[in-house]
């Protein structure tokens, strides 16, 4: 490809130098980012040094847009109608883990809150529109969930959406959670996941 499309693309950056390029994700293990579609349309990752972000995304393209997109969809999707309802949860390999063990109607909100677009977006395949946020119980991720909160509340409150809320006990991510325990443990816990409001009412009172 021409080196000015890979620029577009986000996969390499001009040197402050003004000579040549380098390879935006160096050192870094590589996770294609897909459209509903199963096209690939930007990259996330995760560094296998020191180097910071953690995590680094493609850039926002004509064809990549973060806050519309939701990785996993492409294989979720399926299992987010079968079961009527989709699970959300914070990074790649919490979607990639729970699909290992045969949990598949789950997707990742690629490192940002729950946007409106990506809930409007998930409401097509579920008919109880049930979703299920499972970002981590750290400040970062409890601050997404209330950001997530803030972006569907109004069609929470009209019932347009059925919207709960499950922290992991110990604080893991789903990843954590699987290497030591089950498949059917993180089941039981999304079946009794709370409503929102009832998340929010017990944060409160802690």
């Amino acid at each position: 490809y021409p080196i000015d499309q890979a620029e577009k693309a986000g996969l390499v950056v001009p040197r402050k130098s003004g000579e040549g390029y380098y390879d935006r994700f160096r050192d870094r293990l590589i996770v294609p980012i897909a459209d509903a579609q199963g096209r690939i349309i930007g990259f996330g990752g995760r560094t296998l040094g020191a180097d910071e972000p953690k995590y680094l995304n493609s850039p926002e393209t004509e064809l990549f847009d973060k806050g519309r997109t939701l990785f996993g969809l492409d294989k979720a999707k399926t299992a987010i109608a079968k079961q009527d309802g989709a699970i959300v949860v914070e990074g790649y390999f919490d979607v990639i883990a729970l699909h290992a063990v045969g949990i598949t109607n789950v997707v990742a909100a690629l490192g940002t809150a729950l946007s409106l677009s990506q809930v409007k977006q998930l409401s097509r395949y579920t008919d109880a529109k049930r979703i299920i946020l499972n970002f981590d119980a750290d400040r970062a991720g409890q601050t997404a969930t209330e950001r997530a909160i803030g972006e569907v509340a109004a069609l929470a409150y009209r019932g347009e959406v059925q919207l709960r809320v499950l922290n992991l006990p110990g604080g893991k991510d789903a990843d954590e959670f699987l290497k030591v325990y089950r498949a059917d443990d993180y089941r039981a816990l999304i079946d009794r996941a709370p409503l929102w409001l009832d998340w929010q009412i017990e944060r409160a009172i802690a």
